[in-house]
Formats: C-alpha cells, sequence, structure tokens
C-alpha cells in the first residue's frame, strides 16, 4: 500500500525558503529606511522584497513515495531528453529548465545513499544554452537508488550565482525530500539507467519538483 507524507525536512516560515531570508530582509531594511528619509523612491525597493519573497516561495507538497519512479528533482520545463554514456553504460539525461518565475526548491527524485557530492566551477552561460552541463559552474550529486545508480546536477545559469547542496556522501535520504535550491534562473538534470527505465515525459513538459514523475521502472 502506497502512503502519502508530508514532506518538509528543511525549516520553513510561512513557505520560505530559509536560503532567501538574508537578501529579503536586507530589501526590507532599505525599503522601510527609504520609506522613512524619502518616500519618492521608496516604492521600487518595497516591489523588489516582494520579488525576492515571491521568488523564494517553497510551498509545501504532499509527496506520494513509490519506489518504482523516478519524480521530478525540480519545477520547470523539459527542455531535452537524450541517451547518453555514464559509468560505462547508457543513461537517460533528462534536462529540466527553471525560469525566474519557477520554484527553485530542488528534490531528492528516489529513496537512496549519497555517494557523492562534487562542485565544479565554471561559467555562467544562459541555462538555455545546450552546451552548459559541460561549461558552466554545477554541483554533480551521486545517488545509488534499488535501482542502479542516478545522478542530479544543479547547474548555474546567466542570474544564478548561488549553488544551495546541503547533501553529503553516505547520507540516506528520501524521495521528494528537499536538499536544496539554485538561486535565480537556472538548470537541474537528471541521470537514470536506460536499460531499466522508462522516460515518461517528452521536450516542454511542465513539470513540479516531487510531483512529476519523469521515469518508471521498467
Amino acid at each position: 500500500m502506497r502512503t502519502i507524507r508530508k514532506c518538509d525536512t528543511l525549516p520553513i516560515i510561512m513557505g520560505i525558503a530559509r536560503d532567501g531570508y538574508p537578501l529579503i530582509i536586507v530589501f526590507f531594511i532599505i525599503s522601510s529606511v527609504l520609506d522613512y528619509v524619502l518616500p519618492a523612491v521608496a516604492l521600487p525597493f518595497w516591489l523588489l522584497t516582494a520579488l525576492m519573497v515571491w521568488f523564494f516561495r517553497d510551498p509545501n507538497r504532499t509527496i506520494t513515495p513509490n519506489s518504482s519512479q523516478f519524480l521530478s528533482p525540480a519545477d520547470g520545463t523539459i527542455q531535452s531528453v537524450t541517451q547518453v554514456e555514464f559509468n560505462g553504460q547508457q543513461y537517460h539525461h533528462i534536462v529540466i529548465f527553471l525560469s525566474v518565475f519557477n520554484v527553485h526548491i530542488n528534490r531528492i527524485p528516489c529513496d537512496g545513499n549519497v555517494v557523492s557530492t562534487q562542485h565544479k566551477p565554471g561559467l555562467f552561460k544562459a541555462a538555455f544554452d545546450p552546451t552548459i552541463h559541460e561549461k558552466n559552474e554545477r554541483m554533480e550529486i551521486d545517488i545509488d537508488t534499488a535501482h542502479g545508480r542516478i545522478r542530479v546536477v544543479q547547474i548555474a545559469g546567466l542570474l544564478a550565482r548561488r549553488i544551495v547542496c546541503r547533501l553529503s556522501p553516505k547520507q540516506t535520504v528520501t524521495q521528494g525530500d528537499r536538499f536544496g535550491m539554485i538561486k535565480f534562473s537556472s538548470r537541474t538534470d537528471l541521470y537514470v539507467p536506460a536499460d531499466t527505465t522508462t522516460v515518461l515525459v517528452a521536450n516542454k513538459d511542465k513539470v513540479k519538483g516531487g510531483l512529476t514523475v519523469l521515469a518508471t521502472v521498467n
């Protein structure tokens, strides 16, 4: 029997990611000061404060665990689905583009154990550039699951200048759990074994982190 659970592993206040609080507080203080000493120019800063709150929103989601499914690690739009060689075998490479309008929280696709997390310094080319998985700043996360090793890659984009990843090697992870985010527009890639899985999404499909099933086990 499948159970439904609330996925709330990171501290959240009012549905806002904790990574956004420093920026929100700074903009709030600036707006408040300007509202007091120079009201004529305060409005744009209040709007920026509101935009920061909106961007760092982190809605609670009800996760339906299923060990034979790989859930989307991010909200966004499917940019491509291809087959590539990874660790000597064929993998489905699923690319998710996140615009500034998407929720930017990243979630675990499937239960497993973290094997490694590797930060790769690089460029900050636009997230819609198909070559950025080889060139841009990124975090590569390998996870051993019951159906083989998978890889999740957080990739910085033109506006994204900071990747947040709270995973560490040997950590046990649960499907749908939050593990970090990428600030502003970016990309999240998922690699799953091609010989044991079937991809259920295609180019331009809209997906939700922790909710949309990207692939199932054959």
